[in-house]
This record gives C-alpha cells, structure tokens and sequence, in this order.
C-alpha cells in the first residue's frame, strides 16, 4: 500500500511539471500492451510469484544495485541474492525506472520554466525512492523477508 500511494504521489509531480511545461496531465487508460520499446519486460497483470518479483526488484534496481559485475568483491550474501535473482528474470533491457528519471532529467536541462532546480530536485526524489526504498522493499519481499509476509502464509515461499 505504501508503494501504491508513493506512486500516486509520483503521479502528481509528474503531471504538475507537465502542466507547467505546457502539456495536460492524461489520466487516460491505454490498452495492453502499452508502449512496449519503454518497459523493461512485457507488462501483464500478473499473480505474485518469484518471476513477478524479481520483474519489479530489477525494475526499482539501480544498475549497482543488480550489477553482476565483479563476484570476488561481494559478499557471500549479495552473490546468492544476485543469483537468484537472475535465475527468475526473463532476458533483461536496460529500461529502468531510475534511469527512465534519469533520461527525463537530463531532459530538463534543456528547457526553460520557472524554478526548474525545484523540478529537477523532485524527479531526483522519484528516482531515488524507487532505487533505494522501492528496490529494498521489494527485494525484502522477493527473498522472502519482509515484515508483511505472514508466517505460515506460504507467501514466503515465492
């Protein structure tokens, strides 16, 4: 739930710049698939599972953070969690929700509004929630750790 309403509050600054930048917030559905070259994976409504997990972990990831990168300088604990979950990940792309915020705030730079440090600062603030509080709730709930997984549920056992 926590997620959900931070989402929504992503929502909001994102459809406030655009008003400012001239455009109409859309609050339209779009048909499934959406625009499917922006999305890291296929996106399906879909039941809890490891591979649904490990979608939105990889998508909330910074790249340091699922960074295979060099196994002699992690720890023991970091290369069993990168291992599985590469295990459950479909081919990755490189779209990711940090450096989708990214690319828009590089985007900025070339644009003129009034209190654009502002604008930038709050997009730094979506990034950064994603990548670090987002990454790390969701990666919780992947290894089967987080507070909210009942004992007993089986939910622990995705």
């Amino acid at each position: 739930m926590g997620v959900a309403i931070e989402e929504m509050e992503h929502l909001q600054v994102v459809s406030l710049l655009l008003t400012v930048l001239g455009g109409a917030p859309n609050f339209r559905t779009q048909d499934f698939p959406y625009e499917i070259d922006i999305y890291p994976f296929p996106l399906n409504i879909e039941p809890l599972s490891a591979h649904s997990l490990a979608k939105y972990v990889y998508v909330e990831a910074s790249r340091n953070n699922i960074n295979l990168g060099h196994p002699e300088n992690q720890s023991p604990e970091r290369q069993a969690f990168l291992q599985r979950l590469y295990k459950f990940l479909p081919v990755q792309k490189a779209n990711q929700i940090g450096s989708l915020y990214g690319n828009i705030i590089d985007l900025m730079n070339n644009v003129q509004i009034e209190n654009k440090e502002g604008w930038i600062e709050q997009l730094e603030n979506i990034r950064t929630s994603g990548e670090v509080d987002h990454f790390e709730f969701f990666k919780e709930v992947f290894l089967g750790k987080s507070e909210g997984l009942a004992v007993g549920s089986g939910a622990s056992n995705v």
